[in-house]
């Protein structure tokens, strides 16, 4: 386990010089400092996401714990037939018992319910259903169900739902026409109509807004709202040098702009798209077919091209609905945007689940819309009968996804549409009336109109991306304002239905789905729009005043703190060490394992059957559920992550390596450099000396290095002079007495590049050498002997190099030889490290090879240890220990300062 700031100052409690008491001070004040805020964090995403999940709890029990008890339990054991006196469509008997069956739910111990229990088929207990087993797929849905507090809304019997009122729904404010309301005129001096609606309501409560946040918090704040990544140091240059407000928020708007023309712009934004599409690489549980999505990657490449562009919202809509129906409809380009339907969980391929999927993330993603819970009766509380719910079921089973080209991610109609009948109590065996492929009723004018464009589909995107549609454009705008203020101006994202409360800013909200609808339905001119306004500008700071009055900042006073998001935290850690690639576009990669990629997390591969317990850790989307709004939670497992992680570890360590070839040193050149490069701004006196004070304690118990001293083990790239290390990575696994890419030879990365006890094998080329490499463990001076050798006929031979320093010590080719390849004594500092590195030459064909090493190392012209390569090859890596300065990074990049936003 890496050696972190917190496992030292545990460590030196048990030693008493003065230097190590600084040290724990040190780290005492500094633990403060990493850890604040972090009780208030607690406090303020507890409640969201104890919110969220009553929300979430419901739709899972409607779409998948109803219709599977319909579907497998009810018919024996419901209204109609109650064998051994149980019905499982009782609410108060499944969760309470009654007074002559106890409940077949234990909430408390999952393994103690009596439900799960005979599901599970145990040879020694009762078997239920007595047909069949449950899948295990179903087995797991109702045991997470259970765990997850056993959610079961207090409705009437199955079936059933209470009638709505014919004319009450039609009051609802979702359903209304999108006003356009004249921004009110007030006292502020500004003129832009978010801040004349917000700063009403403030009047209104005798509020006064906060000033403006100064303008290094800004240019931060919107670099990570806009592109997802810390701003430039240039740009918080600039803004120092600008003093007067005016020139500020001129400034600021031309940045935003710039970041808005940005590739990165679609990267950010994507993301969230992706999360409301319920986006993974794999199909889940599907038996023993292929889980892999072919080119699922496309459909984020499209998805993130759009936005890039400025693609119409409603064109972006229909697109992923109906892009099979327009014109371009042999561009395979053009058909990825069709994942949005075909890239859900697949359900062991049942039909009527896959087809409940994709109602769902239409209604749901497009309109707010809670349509599947009409899939067993009538919609409980919004005006959506179960006539409306298989009319769009009949859509979408009139489509089907041929496996031939040109994407195979298109979806298209079929010859002959399919006539759709109620599925009584949801059971697809119990067909009850002929219903019409059309739109919901209660966005209609009277009756809908049947579709009679093939399946409907690109009738149906026509009517949700149509401008009198009330609520594409109010979702639209309201998730928008989500993703740059934290809240929505509705607070549930994706439920605008009768039971949701009225916005917090109701003509705020028409304002801008008008404003949207007017400007082409643009996301870029919504955004920018919403940036220049003062409120987005204003400080973060607590207000004591009106915390009471407004607790939660829904009035909007000042601007809510928010910590960054996991994709957002990951590409910080890669900006600030430098390591960021950020070239746009690609197929996914593993996040997990070694090497670490360096790409942006939006283009992690997303698993949903076996999701990475990173992502489960930070909070990300469930790719299995259309997911609008992410929960935020703060546990342990996220500052475990932080500090024992080997990534995290990594850029940390790869900072400290800058340093050292940089030439850095000096403790307050060190703290500076540290300072600006993590948290974008110099230290404070008290930081350099608190900071100088911890370098000087560590050192006394772990030599001031860029990593674990001694013996790593890693394959890189070397320049065509042979002479520069151009890139270097430990190498990723340990198998069978050897580091390599894999636990096979070939890797289908690496090849045969590898290192074992003896020496090793080349890689295939100058981009792919296998690299031992010492790390100095203080200063020191040291001579090299070492003995390369070639031990076949065969091939062409080896080349070693011995490099320091970007020049080489040493180098020699082998070819069914041995030759020396030492040096005479010279100095090294601690921290700096040897590479001891093997070329392959015009071939890697039999280039086996042998390398020992040993290193005499002195002090004072007294020897203190020889180091050799072979008595000391290991399976564990030299990274347990952190250096001082790595370590002195890894802190900063703990701190809230650099997680929060503000």
């Amino acid at each position: 386990m890496p050696f972190s700031t917190i496992q030292v100052a545990v460590y030196t409690q048990r030693h008493h010089s003065s230097a190590i008491q600084q040290f724990c001070a040190f780290m005492a004040q500094w633990w403060q400092y990493v850890m604040r805020y972090q009780l208030l964090a607690i406090a303020l995403t507890s409640f969201s996401a104890v919110a969220a999940n009553a929300d979430e709890r419901e739709v899972f029990f409607e779409r998948h714990i109803r219709p599977l008890l319909i579907e497998k339990c009810v018919a024996c054991h419901g209204p109609d037939k109650q064998e051994g006196d149980l019905r499982l469509d009782s609410r108060d008997q499944m969760l309470t018992g009654t007074a002559e069956v106890a409940a077949l739910v234990n909430r408390k111990q999952v393994a103690d319910s009596r439900l799960l229990q005979v599901i599970l088929y145990s040879d020694d207990d009762a078997q239920m259903p007595p047909k069949a087993k449950l899948d295990e797929p179903e087995i797991e849905t109702v045991r997470r169900w259970i765990r997850d507090g056993a959610h079961w809304p207090e409705t009437m019997d199955f079936g059933k739902a209470k009638a709505i009122d014919a004319e009450s729904w039609k009051k609802h404010w979702a359903f209304q026409p999108i006003a356009d309301p004249t921004p009110p005129a007030g006292a502020s001096q500004s003129t832009h109509p978010v801040d004349a609606f917000i700063e009403r309501r403030l009047r209104n409560q005798s509020m006064n807004p906060s000033p403006q946040a100064d303008g290094r918090t800004l240019v931060r704040r919107m670099s990570v709202a806009i592109i997802g990544l810390p701003p430039d140091a240039k740009d918080l240059d600039e803004v120092a040098a600008l003093g007067d407000p005016r020139q500020l928020n001129v400034w600021l708007d031309d940045y935003a702009d710039r970041l808005l023309a940005t590739p990165q712009f679609g990267e950010r934004w994507g993301r969230y798209w992706l999360d409301v599409a319920r986006y993974a690489d794999t199909k889940g549980y599907v038996f023993t077919a292929s889980r892999e999505y072919k080119e699922a990657w496309r459909f984020r490449e499209w998805v993130i091209r759009s936005l890039n562009s400025d693609m119409p919202y409603n064109e972006f809509l229909i697109r992923q609905l109906a892009g099979d129906r327009l014109p371009d409809n042999q561009d395979p380009q053009q058909l990825a945007a069709m994942g949005f339907l075909t890239l859900g969980r697949r359900f062991l391929n049942k039909t009527p689940d896959i087809i409940d999927d994709r109602i769902d993330v239409v209604s749901r993603g497009t309109m707010g819309l809670t349509v599947t819970c009409a899939r067993c009766h009538d919609h409980k509380s919004d005006p959506i009968p179960m006539a409306d719910y298989y009319s769009l079921y009949g859509v979408f089973d009139s489509s089907h996804e041929p496996q031939d080209e040109p994407s195979p991610l298109r979806l298209v109609d079929r010859e002959q549409p399919r006539e759709p009948v109620i599925f009584i109590r949801g059971s697809a065996g119990n067909r009850g009336a002929r219903v019409s492929r059309h739109f919901l009723t209660a966005l209609s004018k009277g009756e809908p109109e049947a579709f009679t464009d093939g399946s409907g589909r690109l009738e149906l995107a026509k009517k949700i991306a149509s401008p009198d549609n009330p609520l594409t454009a109010r979702v639209a705008v309201n998730r928008i304002w989500l993703r740059l203020f934290g809240t929505g101006l509705v607070d549930s994202p994706s439920d605008f239905g009768v039971r949701t409360p009225p916005p917090s800013h109701p003509e705020l909200l028409d304002h801008l789905a008008t404003f949207f609808i007017r400007n082409n339905w643009s996301r870029k001119a919504v955004i920018r729009h919403i940036l220049t306004s003062q409120t987005w500008r204003r400080s973060s700071a607590p207000r004591p005043d009106i915390t009471d009055a407004d607790p939660e900042n829904r009035l909007m006073a000042r601007m809510s703190r928010r910590r960054l998001n996991f994709e957002a935290f990951r590409d910080a850690l890669l900006t600030v060490s430098g390591n960021l690639d950020q070239n746009v576009g690609g197929t996914s990669f593993d996040i997990t394992k070694m090497p670490f990629a360096r790409r942006r997390t939006v283009y992690a591969r997303i698993d949903r059957q076996n999701l990475p317990g990173t992502f489960r850790t930070f909070d990300f989307a469930n790719p299995d559920n259309h997911v609008s709004q992410r929960f935020e939670t703060t546990v342990p497992q996220q500052a475990l992550f932080q500090l024992n992680n080997p990534f995290v570890i990594e850029q940390a360590e790869s900072i400290a390596t800058q340093f050292t070839r940089n030439s850095i040193s000096q403790p307050d050149a060190i703290i500076s450099e540290l300072f600006i490069r993590i948290l974008q701004r110099r230290p404070t006196k008290h930081e350099v000396t608190t900071a100088t004070s911890f370098l000087t304690a560590t050192a006394e118990l772990i030599p001031t290095t860029n990593g674990g001293v001694g013996w790593h083990y890693g394959w890189g790239e070397i320049d065509s002079e042979k002479t520069k290390i151009l890139r270097y990575e430990p190498m990723p696994v340990w198998h069978e007495n050897r580091w390599g890419g894999s636990d096979k030879l070939p890797d289908q990365k690496l090849g045969w590049c590898s290192l074992n006890r003896e020496g090793g094998h080349t890689g295939r080329d100058l981009q792919h050498c296998p690299i031992r490499r010492w790390i100095a463990d203080r200063d020191c001076s040291i001579r090299i002997r070492s003995l390369l050798g070639h031990p076949t006929a065969q091939g062409d031979g080896v080349h070693g190099h011995v490099l320091f320093h970007d020049r080489s010590l040493g180098t020699s080719h082998v070819h069914d030889r041995s030759t020396a390849l030492s040096t005479e004594e010279f100095t090294i500092r601690a921290g700096e490290p040897i590479d001891f590195v093997a070329d392959c030459g015009a071939s890697e064909s039999h280039d086996s090879f042998t390398w020992n090493i040993t290193i005499e190392q002195s002090v004072n012209g007294q020897q203190v240890r020889t180091w050799d390569s072979k008595a000391e090859f290991s399976s564990e890596a030299a990274t347990s220990r952190l250096g001082a300065v790595a370590q002195l990074a890894q802190t900063l990049m703990l701190a809230n300062e650099f997680m929060f936003v503000d």
